[in-house]
């Protein structure tokens, strides 16, 4: 495994910022969904906690941490709810349901991977 800045390997770092970012923005967006739209509140409320939780599990993966495995796993847990969503309620939600598909589709596969990488990272010690 190759070690980046500070003894951890580049991918945690990539992993980590990626998902950094990508959560600020999802708590962003959730704020402003509360705000401005009409989208259901449920909707609004998992949006948020995937954001909260993917937070949490990048944080924790940028230190290191075991949590990083089980955090990442509920992220993944509540991605697939806030996405499932709309599939459950499509008359809430404007717009048709397939063009929001690509997005679940490449979203959960990046997390799945990440949950893979954070497993063998627990597994081989790095995660303490």
């Amino acid at each position: 495994m190759s070690a980046g800045i500070g003894r951890r390997p580049v991918m945690v770092w990539f992993f980590s910022m990626f998902y950094i970012v990508i959560a600020l923005g999802t708590l962003a967006y959730s704020q402003v969904a509360f705000i401005a739209s009409n989208l259901p509140p449920g909707h609004v409320l998992s949006i948020a906690i995937t954001g909260l939780l993917t937070l949490a599990a990048a944080a924790a993966l940028l230190f290191l941490r075991r949590q990083a495995f089980h955090l990442f796993i509920l992220a993944l847990a509540a991605s697939l709810f806030m996405y499932g969503w709309p599939f459950v309620h499509p008359d809430e939600l404007p717009g048709p349901a397939y063009d929001r598909m690509v997005t679940a589709v490449v979203s959960i596969g990046l997390l799945v991977a990440v949950v893979l990488y954070c497993r063998t990272l627990k597994n081989s010690g790095v995660l303490k």
